[in-house]
């Protein structure tokens, strides 16, 4: 199990985040991600990065909303670092060609929201084929189907379309 590490910055101690061994997004897996990502950005004070007012433009902090003070600026900063570092370790080599350009973690957050909440329609009529034609395979455990269906039912969710337990045993 990877924990957390302890870094020195500045005159200030900051914990980082664990890195992301297991479960990292690989596409399919976007609803599980964005909720142990959103659970690890939050116990480290760092969801309001990726999601609050001053994450997505640190010239608001530097210029209208805060009179510019060096010292916000750096704090802001690292803690863009850290959450853009929880983020980009969490997902894998393909994924990451779509936010390796970005230095901004709400951008980055945005960037794979966009990509993998889509609400439209293709999405939605794609996920509901893939779970109308899962089969299991006769080389896969019980447990790895089940998993495959209830990650189908969870991208559905994520894009709004709930499927009830008695639709997903037809």
């Amino acid at each position: 199990m990877a924990t957390s590490s302890t870094v020195i910055s500045g005159n200030a101690l900051r914990v980082r985040p664990p890195p992301f061994t297991e479960g990292k997004l690989d596409g399919t897996n976007y609803t599980l991600w964005k909720f142990k990502v959103s659970v690890i950005l939050d116990s480290y004070e760092l969801l309001n990065i990726v999601k609050g007012p001053f994450g997505s433009n640190p010239e608001l902090v530097e210029r209208d909303k805060i009179p510019f003070d060096e010292a916000l600026l750096r704090a802001w900063k690292r803690r863009n670092a850290d959450a853009l570092c929880t983020i980009v370790t969490s997902v894998s080599d393909s994924v990451l060609t779509l936010i390796q350009h970005t230095t901004k973690a709400h951008e980055a957050w945005d960037i794979l929201s966009r990509q993998y909440e889509t609400k439209n329609q293709t999405r939605i009529q794609n996920l509901e084929n893939q779970l109308a034609e899962v089969k299991h395979l006769d080389s896969e455990k019980a447990e790895d189907f089940i998993k495959r269906v209830k990650n189908l039912q969870d991208q559905l969710a994520g894009v709004g379309v709930k499927i009830s337990p008695e639709d997903l045993a037809q």
